[in-house]
């Protein structure tokens, strides 16, 4: 099926600059055929235009598949998100006045017995407490912003976008490790490299979360 558009992530960039100029203008001709025309390459005895070929296919694919159901009128039947109803039923007056009060339970009160200096010893690590956990939010927040960003670039969604964020949070809880936006690139592009399904990139990173391991194995070949 001919196309007018297609979406082409920064990943592909990424990979394509490794090769020779030669080779990365018969790349890009390489994506724009497919992407347009549906046109397969062939690189002859070329295997890292080979390899960067598969990384970025499955993309391709995915973004035509979804192309495909645009055209259909949205989501395919079974998808979750052809399942999702719109609209929730409101109750009206009628049922509004007849509902049951609901019961409230009642708090504790605290004991007025209770020795002062330890209210004001735990006031203290409570607010100390909060006052942490707030500023590691805050923390957090302003990271995961960028992070997104440079998800969002590479085209990296569902579980594999997952398994990213959940081996982020592992460096940082097991090793104070503050992941830096060139790393997250680095670790995508060879993870790209090194595995053509996403469900073989979510395995390797769960497996290194695991293992307890401060760097996947992808990181670590080639260095």
């Amino acid at each position: 099926m001919k196309r007018e558009s297609f979406i082409v992530y920064k990943s592909f960039y990424a990979l394509i600059k490794l090769l020779k100029p030669k080779e990365q203008l018969k790349m890009f001709q390489s994506i724009f055929d497919y992407g347009f025309d549906g046109t397969e390459p062939n690189f002859g005895d070329d295997d890292t235009s080979k390899a960067i070929w598969l990384a970025v296919l499955p993309q391709l694919k995915a973004n035509q598949r979804r192309y495909e159901n645009g055209l259909k009128g949205g989501a395919p039947e079974g998808n979750k998100n052809a399942q999702k109803e719109t609209t929730e039923k409101q109750p009206n007056n009628d049922e509004k006045n007849n509902q049951k009060p609901t019961e409230k339970t009642t708090e504790k009160q605290p004991n007025e017995n209770v020795n002062v200096n330890d209210n004001v010893n735990v006031d203290d690590n409570l607010k100390e407490s909060m006052y942490v956990k707030e500023r590691e939010d805050k923390i957090y927040a302003r990271a995961r912003v960028p992070y997104d960003k440079i998800l969002d670039d590479f085209g990296v969604q569902g579980e594999y976008r997952e398994a990213i964020f959940r081996f982020i949070k592992h460096l940082k809880a097991s090793f104070g490790i503050v992941v830096i936006n060139d790393r997250l690139e680095n670790l995508i592009i060879k993870l790209d490299l090194k595995y053509r399904e996403e469900r073989d990139k979510v395995k390797a990173i769960d497996e290194a979360i695991v293992k307890g391991y401060k760097r996947l194995d992808c990181e670590i070949e080639g260095e």
